[in-house]
């Protein structure tokens, strides 16, 4: 009897978190009643043995609850108020979450549904977008944006992220489809999410993760050839953009000004001038405080107290996901995070060639690594939580033991399987 209502729970629990895929894009009201309901089930399931062991045999893992434990010590020092350290370590929990995941997408059916479920929500946002820009719909209410700059469901900085990653996915699927039609659909899919990022919503990050998955999408089949190949395409696409769409054109010389313009004026309050000063800052916090760092919750206090009596503006967030670990929990939990990455591309690079999941979670290294330079995803939910998913999803396919992810596999193959299944 038990037996049965852990299996079931289980499955249940599976499907609930491919589900998530179609949530993350869209609700984080949605999210919340997912995790919570997944949760009850994984317990059901006999999650904390299960995760266990996929801890056991995962040192990205390891090192995702690893930079939790170092941060959850963090707030032992913190010299704020108590309720500040707890709520800036639970915006970490997405750290948690991964290892709790692992396990659910062992199943290569789950994670194929994830993959479709959240290609489906962001290729959603992005059609809403167009509707959007062209004034089909209206804006401000429910659809955030404005015909100007159509972000939908999430804010531009998220918005163009989740466009970028999704754009990658749909074109990795497209090149292993078998039918041509299927190959067809998911190529345009994948081409209209990169001209929504690129021509329509004017979110920056979203350029440079665009730039490091196309580059990546070439090399992951020709080496370092496609390196060369991949930045030059890039390099091509970003000038035909800049000369064939005002808003590019408008963002990349907005950027450009207001480096000018923080260069001479190191208090100019613009976007780059901030981040810029954001950054400096940070630096000089990291530099007092290099092995212990602040304490998780004192970054805004640290900050505050550091442009006291200057004409800077105190801030909350430094826009860059390494030096907001750095000041809280020291240099040491800023290398923990590099040293995740790496542990998250290595152990993608295990999966055989072909397999989708081992391109799928390289490119969210990749995203995840270059979207940290000017933003503190770990701690925004969105991006926090897709991060946790994807490497979860990724690392599924190893503790699953699957060989290959069933998009790489030969049709005659898993006809056999099939027949042997029976």
């Amino acid at each position: 009897m038990r037996g049965a209502v852990e299996a079931r729970a289980s499955t249940a629990a599976g499907w609930i978190a491919a589900a998530m895929g179609a949530s993350i894009p869209v609700s984080v009201a949605s999210d919340s009643a997912l995790l919570g309901l997944l949760l009850v089930l994984w317990a059901l399931a006999g999650g904390p043995r299960r995760s266990w062991e996929a801890l056991r045999a995962s040192r990205a893992a390891q090192l995702a609850l690893g930079l939790f434990a170092l941060l959850a010590v963090g707030v032992l020092y913190a010299e704020v108020p108590v309720g500040e350290r707890f709520s800036a370590l639970w915006k970490y929990r997405e750290l948690v979450l991964l290892v709790v995941l692992v396990p659910l997408f062992s199943d290569p059916r789950v994670r194929r549904n994830g993959l479709v479920a959240l290609c489906a929500a962001v290729a959603a946002s992005v059609l809403i977008s167009y509707l959007l820009y062209f004034g089909l719909v209206p804006g401000g209410g429910v659809f955030k944006g404005e015909p100007a700059d159509p972000y939908v469901f999430k804010l531009r900085i998220t918005h163009n992220f989740l466009g970028a990653f999704a754009a990658f996915v749909l074109a990795a699927a497209a090149l292993r489809a078998r039918q041509a039609w299927h190959r067809a659909v998911l190529a345009l899919l994948a081409l209209v999410c990169v001209l929504n990022v690129v021509l329509l919503v004017q979110g920056r990050t979203g350029y440079v993760v665009l730039a490091g998955l196309v580059t990546y999408a070439f090399a992951a089949r020709l080496g370092w050839k496609g390196v060369i190949a991949g930045a030059g395409l890039v390099g091509a696409l970003g000038l035909a953009a800049f000369y064939g769409s005002d808003a590019f054109h408008d963002r990349v010389v907005q950027t450009w000004q207001e480096a000018e313009a923080a260069r001479d004026d190191p208090a100019a309050p613009t976007s780059v001038g901030l981040r810029l000063q954001f950054y400096r800052t940070s630096a000089e916090i990291i530099r007092d405080n290099p092995l212990l760092g602040v304490g998780t919750g004192g970054f805004a206090e640290a900050y505050a107290e550091r442009v006291r009596d200057t004409t800077f503006e105190p801030t909350r967030n430094p826009h860059n996901e390494y030096l907001l670990l750095g000041t809280q929990v020291g240099l040491g939990g800023l290398l923990l995070f590099v040293v995740l990455l790496g542990a998250l591309w290595r152990a993608c690079g295990r999966l055989p060639r072909g397999a989708l999941e081992r391109e799928v979670g390289q490119a969210m290294v990749i995203a995840m690594a270059l979207g940290c330079v000017f933003n503190a995803f770990l701690l925004d939910h969105t991006e926090g939580l897709v991060f946790a998913w994807v490497s979860a999803l990724a690392l599924g396919a190893r503790a699953g033991g699957a060989a290959t992810s069933v998009e790489s596999q030969p049709t005659e193959e898993l006809r056999h399987r099939a027949s042997g299944a029976r």
